[in-house]
């Protein structure tokens, strides 16, 4: 500690020395050639050895000296810019500690640094100078990146991140200079832009945007429906049995007939508090307990004073007339309320609820102008991160990519119009006026923030509380608005096909901020323009248009997602059989084959929903380059993971057959694209508007997904495990709350699969194999399913081989004779017993105790050869009802059934007790999920 001292005054005497220096150079004078280093030149040369010395301090074992280090620098870095600027080299490494492992550090490190951009980097934003912060944007990366590591990691500390970009890097704690909007506006600016520049803290800030984003959408929804109802909505639910943990947050009862309605907004209520513990920083601390926050929201729920109520109200959904100087005082105001109510603990979660202390809506003018006048400048260095994905997904020279750039505050206007959509939402005409330019990324990002509007007021417009929050465009309308739609549009054809697909999409979402019906008439005027231009190619002789397919099929998809929604002249009109001859122009004899027009017939077809064509054409892509079939597998993926494509086993095989030829290839010059469809996957997880079914999703995810076993780099090997991993967590925890088999249902969905993989095949019609491709991809699943729930290996090890073991009693429902499926399953029980060696004889003991169970009557068919007539032994009891699970049937055996189960005895069935007490039987998707199949996701 004394060294460290020491350090810092011979850092705090370099300082004036440096400036000194500095000065003599402006002035034209400095050391000659041959002088000899003396005064300011030593202090300098002694100041940088010990900037190396407290980079490698830093690391210390002793946490004291690590916090010493970080106050020494500190000090030194606040005292004056001559001081920020002798240490702006090993500023980033010291900081750097705030992953460290020790949580003082990390404390230290976040306030240290916050602090340090207030000194320097603020005084400059208020008088407009943000373009000189170039030493200081590792503060916001630094912050978002641990922001992130923190929450997925459940370390803590989110909240006082969060307080720190608020009051030191936002200027919430700056005096009055900081109350105009210009100010703000810049702030916010300056430090999303600085965020943005790096992947990882783009990832960061992205988190931190979609929690604030989430928690004021619940607590919002829950302050309506207290607001409607008057009074509280809930009541403290504990049984005297419960543990910790085991509070609940349930509906009120009226104690009167209140009705259905009554009841159902108590239960959206509840579910909307609920949601409001799940997003809270509480929740990504481990060392928290849910109990505590449940009980401070039971005490919020139970408070009658209406000014906290309306305070809350006016914070969380800001108007125009809240203005930035009026902040501070209504921030203090619910300090204040919550202390008189003992709701302090609250404070956190409020905080993170409340959008109007980053964004108002009278900074959003501030931001266009920035936006403007970043667009009039010369352009600059591109983003690193941003660079290397659009090279992915554009056909451009990498050389000529840093000049078609987006720049920074681009990206902060499509950021925060995704996540803050309400104040951006009265703007949208001046958004809208960026279309029209001439440089192409400024008209895309002016497209990205019009279709998240978009889709915000589409939202709005079909939400419980019937809001139509969309905004008239008098000066543009919507002809000036789909013309210039339009204009983006026909501008991304040199993007490739999935790029494209995007682009189209995004055009139509964005005719959601339109008022009334006129969205729907626009996407008329659309589909018109699509005509148009088939009719003017076809004069002309030429091939279909790309760029009009990609368009039609973009209001095709939006038409069939709302359905009857539709007005019934846009519905005839998205139905008409035109769309389908289009599509089939890739069909035309003698045409060549071209991936640009393949790809976009694809995605016609799923738009119009007809998959009949679908598998001949993915054969037919065989003959393009690996870019372009790894393209079209991902154009194929999207309907099936957002559910408007309906998942058949013939879709599946072709899609896993097309994907893994493509790793068959050398895919090696196609990483992006890789990339591409690797993301793709990962969104299975992601939450979709339109109706999935849980059985197709379940199936998608346990299956497709293990193709990955056989791609070339670890890298995509590694996240597909991962994936899988949290399918299968999320499969066995929903098993145990819906009392429902849905881990049964996945591995025989995964034995399927397998037994209809191309490898398998060619492994199967060999004279004598050891199934090495089938094993690798079966070792994925495997390994995903018993790290799901650490500890529950053997037991979920179990599960596996019981579906095995039922599997010699089923055949392939399309298929019935061939013995695929019992060698799939042979495949993975020599993985499964191979993973888990310690089965043993209580694994034995457990098989011979299991119970019997069913397959999925979409996929499987009880045998023929062992006597049954498989339509009588289908699941379902007497009068036809569904069981609640796989496995469980009526009260009652019937009588046919009984044959079946000494049948399987005599074959070497599981044990005479459990055979008669579960006989074999075949359950459809609903019987095998019960009612939770009703439910739009699964994994």
């Amino acid at each position: 500690r004394a060294a460290l001292e020491g350090a810092g005054d011979m850092l705090a005497t370099a300082v004036p020395c440096r400036s000194r220096e500095v000065q003599l150079r402006n002035l034209g004078g400095g050391r000659g050639h041959g002088a000899s280093t003396s005064g300011p030149e030593a202090w300098g040369l002694a100041a940088d050895r010990i900037k190396a010395c407290l980079a490698l301090r830093c690391l210390d074992p002793a946490e004291e000296v690590r916090l010493k280090v970080l106050s020494v620098v500190f000090d030194i870095a606040s005292s004056s810019s001559f001081g920020l600027a002798l240490l702006s080299s090993v500023l980033p490494v010291i900081f750097g500690r705030i992953l460290d492992k020790r949580p003082q550090v990390r404390i230290a490190c976040a306030e240290a640094m916050a602090k340090l951009y207030e000194v320097h980097a603020l005084p400059l934003i208020v008088d407009g100078e943000s373009e000189a912060l170039p030493d200081l944007k590792f503060v916001p990366r630094l912050l978002c990146e641990a922001f992130h590591v923190f929450a997925q990691s459940r370390l803590g500390h989110t909240s006082f991140i969060e307080e720190l970009i608020e009051k030191h890097v936002l200027g919430c704690a700056l005096p009055s200079a900081s109350d105009s909007a210009d100010v703000r506006a810049r702030a916010l600016v300056a430090f999303c832009g600085a965020a943005l520049g790096e992947e990882r803290s783009a990832q960061g800030l992205a988190l931190l945007l979609y929690r604030k984003r989430e928690t004021n959408a619940a607590l919002l929804r829950y302050l309506r429906l207290r607001t409607r109802r008057a009074g509280p909505v809930l009541e403290f639910n504990r049984p005297r049995d419960a543990g910790q943990g085991s509070l609940q947050l349930t509906p009120a009862s009226d104690g009167d007939a209140a009705g259905d309605a009554a009841a159902a907004a108590s239960a959206a209520a509840a579910s909307a508090l609920q949601e409001l513990a799940r997003l809270s920083p509480a929740s990504e601390d481990r060392k928290a307990t849910p109990e505590a926050l449940l009980v401070h929201l039971r005490t919020l729920d139970a408070v009658r004073d209406k000014a906290l109520w309306s305070h809350l109200e006016r914070l969380i959904s800001p108007t125009e007339e809240l203005r930035t100087d009026e902040m501070p005082v209504l921030l203090a105001e619910l300090a204040r309320l919550l202390r008189a109510q003992r709701l302090t603990e609250l404070g956190f979660v409020l905080r993170r609820a409340l959008l109007s202390t980053w964004l108002l809506p009278e900074h959003v003018p501030a931001v266009i102008e920035a936006w403007d006048a970043d667009d009039t400048s010369a352009p600059g260095a591109a983003n690193a991160m941003s660079s290397s994905k659009r090279r992915r997904s554009r056909k451009v020279d990498p050389a000529s990519e840093a000049q078609a750039e987006p720049s920074a505050t681009q990206l902060v206007v499509r950021s925060l119009s995704k996540y803050f959509p309400g104040p951006f939402l009265q703007h949208a005409f001046a958004i809208s006026q960026r279309l029209t330019r001439a440089e192409p990324d400024a008209a895309r990002s002016a497209l990205s923030a019009l279709s998240a509007l978009g889709k915000h007021a589409a939202a709005s417009r079909t939400s419980e509380e019937g809001n139509d929050v969309s905004l008239q465009l008098p000066e543009l309308g919507a002809d000036g608005l789909v013309a210039g739609l339009v204009q983006v549009v026909q501008g991304a054809f040199s993007e490739f096909p999935l790029a494209r697909g995007s682009i189209c999409r995004k055009a139509v979402r964005a005719l959601s901020v339109l008022p009334n019906t006129e969205p729907w008439a626009a996407l008329d005027q659309m589909l018109d323009w699509v005509e148009e231009q088939c009719s003017e190619a076809e004069e002309r002789a030429k091939g279909p248009p790309v760029m009009a397919m990609h368009l039609a099929a973009a209001c095709l998809e939006r038409i069939f997602e709302f359905g009857d929604a539709c007005p019934e002249g846009t519905l005839q009109h998205g139905r008409e059989e035109k769309w389908v001859r289009l599509a089939g122009a890739v069909e035309q004899p003698g045409a060549p084959l071209l991936s640009d027009i393949l790809c976009a017939s694809v995605e016609l077809y799923l738009a119009v929903r007809s998959t009949d064509r679908i598998a001949e054409l993915l054969i037919k892509s065989n003959e393009l380059p690996v870019e372009s079939q790894l393209q079209l597998s991902s154009i194929v993926l999207r309907p099936l993971r957002r559910g408007t494509v309906r998942v058949t086993t013939e879709l599946l095989d072709e899609l896993s057959a097309h994907i893994c030829g493509i790793f068959a290839a050398d895919s090696s010059t196609a990483v992006g694209d890789m990339d591409q469809l690797l993301v793709g996957f990962v969104k299975l997880h992601k939450p979709v508007a339109v109706h999935v079914r849980l059985a197709d999703r379940l199936r998608l995810c346990a299956t497709l997904p293990t193709v990955f076993a056989l791609a070339p780099l670890k890298k995509y090997r590694e996240t597909v495990q991962r994936m899988l991993q949290t399918s299968m967590l999320r499969a066995l925890r929903q098993s145990a709350a819906c009392k429902e088999p849905y881990l049964d249902f996945a591995v025989a969905c995964f034995i399927h699969f397998l037994s209809r993989l191309e490898p398998f095949k060619t492994e199967c019609s060999a004279a004598l194999t050891k199934y090495p491709l089938s094993s690798k991809v079966s070792e994925v699943f495997v390994e995903a399913l018993l790290r799901c729930e650490p500890g529950r290996n053997l037991e979920l090890a179990v599960v596996a081989l019981r579906v095995c073991d039922r599997a010699r009693f089923f055949q392939d429902k399309e298929l019935p004779a061939s013995d695929a499926v019992q060698k799939a399953a042979s495949v993975l029980r020599h993985v499964v017993e191979k993973n888990c060696p310690e089965l043993g004889k209580q694994g034995t003991a457990l098989l011979q105790t299991a119970e019997r169970g069913s397959m999925p009557s979409e996929l499987y068919a009880i045998r023929q050869d062992i006597g049954q007539q498989p339509q009588a032994l289908t699941m379902g009891g007497e009068g036809g009802r569904a069981p609640a699970a796989m496995g469980v049937i009526a009260d009652k055996v019937s009588n046919v059934a009984r044959p079946m189960a000494a049948a399987a005895r005599a074959a070497g069935g599981m044990g005479s007790s459990s055979a008669t007490k579960r006989p074999l039987a075949v359950a459809g998707p609903a019987e095998v999920l019960g009612e939770s199949a009703k439910r739009p996701h699964c994994a």
